[in-house]
């Protein structure tokens, strides 16, 4: 009886001793003795780059000697994007062996910086997530004794497709046509329709099936009712891994206004400027307010990627189009960092 008690109390002390050791692999990535060892997996660089869905994990027992430079802080701040750019699951326990989740963070655009600290006194484990591709954050990791200096990641992800012809449009009767064309479809679950009204939010409107036409060129169209307000539209590509690629966005004015007109957005911008580009346009200028043209961009580059302002600085500018009968009227734009 005793030999059968202790076997058990063996047995349940092995099983115990087995789910603690995996705590931690289930975390993934790898111990250390020090979170700022861990925290390094960030991308380093000024700015820094991670792959869409990529990230790391990794643990930390609580560190020897104590005292106060052995205190790390990881603060996450500066989200730019749309939806969730970034998630941060962080572990904790007496040490590496028995980690419980303790905090999930998810970032977005509006979010609210993150200051952790990772005490002295238990062990830490952490998950990182990124997410959509074209977004970007800011983070530092330092020790009690300095605060250092933040560094921008940008997300990243090879594109699912190539975009080979832009998303057009045409009327047909009292019908909308829009169409483009992609090649190298990989993993290409199919598409959507999204419109938007400005000062509103996308909103999908119909699927669109995906066809096989291996690396070779597919063009696609899909027809709706001729919008009555001027409207936005955009061509999402969905693909089995859940992300997403966008196509460039097209304004088409309404059915109730009698003149092309020019939009933007978003304004204020603090990376890219979607803009309806009317037909005739060769360029657009961007003019600060000393009347200075800072930068002329291609009407076909605006069209497809929309305008980089990542490199302008921070203030308030004069959005002019230049067409093939002199400038069209201007719009003012307020960028920020």
């Amino acid at each position: 009886m005793k030999r059968l008690l202790l076997s058990s109390i063996l047995v349940w002390m092995l099983g115990n001793m087995l789910t603690a050791q995996e705590t931690c692999a289930i975390i993934g990535g790898t111990s250390s003795s020090n979170m700022e060892e861990v925290l390094k997996q960030f991308p380093a660089g000024s700015p820094g780059s991670a792959e869409l869905g990529g990230g790391f994990s990794g643990c930390s027992n609580p560190p020897t000697g104590g005292g106060g430079g052995n205190r790390v802080t990881l603060n996450i701040k500066q989200f730019a994007g749309e939806g969730t750019i970034l998630t941060v699951k962080i572990y904790k326990g007496n040490t590496v062996s028995n980690l419980k989740l303790d905090e999930t963070y998810l970032f977005q655009q509006n979010s609210p910086e993150l200051n952790y600290l990772f005490g002295v006194n238990s062990a830490y484990g952490i998950e990182v997530t990124y997410g959509a591709a074209g977004t970007s954050f800011e983070y530092r990791a330092y020790k009690a004794s300095s605060t250092g200096d933040f560094t921008t990641v940008n997300i990243l992800a090879a594109a699912p497709v190539s975009w080979i012809d832009p998303l057009t449009f045409n009327p047909k009767g009292e019908q909308l046509t829009l169409q483009w064309s992609v090649a190298d479809q990989v993993d290409v679950a199919g598409y959507e329709l999204e419109k938007m009204v400005p000062g509103g939010a996308f909103q999908k409107v119909s699927d669109i099936a995906y066809r096989e036409n291996g690396a070779h060129n597919v063009n696609y169209s899909v027809s709706t009712a001729w919008p009555v307000r001027g409207t936005y539209y955009r061509i999402k590509q969905l693909d089995y891994a859940g992300t997403f690629d966008y196509s460039n966005t097209v304004f088409v004015k309404g059915s109730d206004e009698s003149v092309q007109e020019f939009h933007m957005f978003p304004n204020p911008a603090t990376d890219y400027v979607r803009m309806s580009v009317p037909d005739g346009i060769r360029s657009i200028d961007l003019i600060s307010v000393s009347g200075r043209v800072v930068r002329s961009y291609a009407a076909a580059e605006v069209n497809r990627e929309g305008m980089d302002v990542t490199a302008v600085a921070a203030g308030v500018y004069l959005v002019r189009l230049v067409g093939e009968v002199g400038n069209a009227k201007t719009q003012r734009l307020v960028v920020h960092h």
